[in-house]
């Protein structure tokens, strides 16, 4: 049996109105996070594929994706609603690599 990690979920706001993000790590006044999608790639016509979860964090039959890049933002640019989330095994290890990567980036 797969065992699942547990994740934080917030709605991240920006000029589309926002979409959740699964929080990686809290760093004072900012949030390490990577954005979930039911879009396989990235943008329209794009070549840059999103990473495909095996199954949607959030408990819903949809496809679900990890976008390649995570963001460092202020926390007031996320919802005060955390949702509870899951993560398979394999996808964690993806997800951590992806905030490793990003606060690496941030130095």
């Amino acid at each position: 049996m797969n065992k699942r990690k547990k994740v934080i979920i917030r709605k991240h706001k920006d000029n589309n109105g926002g979409h959740y993000h699964v929080i990686g790590e809290e760093i004072i006044n900012d949030y390490i996070s990577v954005g979930l999608t039911t879009q396989p790639t990235k943008g329209l016509k794009s070549k840059h594929k999103n990473y495909k979860l095996e199954y949607d964090p959030l408990g819903t039959n949809k496809n679900s994706y990890l976008r390649r890049q995570g963001i460092i933002d202020k926390k007031i640019n996320y919802s005060k609603e955390a949702k509870k989330g899951s993560l398979s095994n394999k996808d964690y290890a993806y997800f951590r690599e992806v905030i490793r990567k990003t606060k690496h980036k941030k130095r």
